[in-house]
C-alpha cells in the first residue's frame, strides 16, 4: 500500500460548471463563494487551459473576489509541509471508482472510513 500524501480537490472545477444551465457564467463566482466552508480545507483545482487561457478574465474576478472576502489562500506545497509536520493527524482514505456531478465517466474518488 502506498502512503503518498494527496490533497484532494473539494470544490468543482470550472470545467465541471461551465455550460450547465444551473451555473450561468455570471453567477459562477458567487457559487464558488457559497461553497466555501470554514470548518474544512477548500481545494480548487485550476486548469491552465481553462482558467489560464480561455476563462482568464473570470478567474481574475474569482481571485479578486476571494481576496476582497479575506479568504486565506495557500499553495499546496505549503499546506503539504505543514501537514507532514504532524503525520499522525493526516486522515488516511482510500481511492475508489466513483462519479462526480458534472464529469463524464468514472474517476478515482476519495472515500474515508465512515463516509
Amino acid at each position: 500500500m502506498y502512503k503518498t500524501l494527496q490533497i484532494p480537490t473539494t470544490l468543482p472545477t470550472l470545467d465541471e460548471l461551465l455550460g450547465r444551465p444551473a451555473y450561468p457564467e455570471d453567477r459562477i463566482v458567487g457559487h464558488y463563494l457559497s461553497l466555501l466552508r470554514h470548518d474544512r480545507l477548500n481545494v480548487l483545482t485550476i486548469h491552465a487551459e481553462v482558467e489560464g487561457m480561455k476563462k482568464i478574465d473570470l478567474f481574475r474576478v474569482l481571485l479578486e473576489t476571494i481576496k476582497e472576502n479575506k479568504v486565506r489562500v495557500l499553495r499546496l506545497d505549503e499546506l503539504a509541509r505543514d501537514l507532514l509536520k504532524k503525520p499522525a493527524s493526516i486522515p488516511v482514505c482510500s481511492l475508489v471508482v466513483g462519479t462526480i456531478d458534472g464529469r463524464s465517466g468514472t474517476l478515482a474518488v476519495q472515500q474515508c472510513d465512515g463516509a
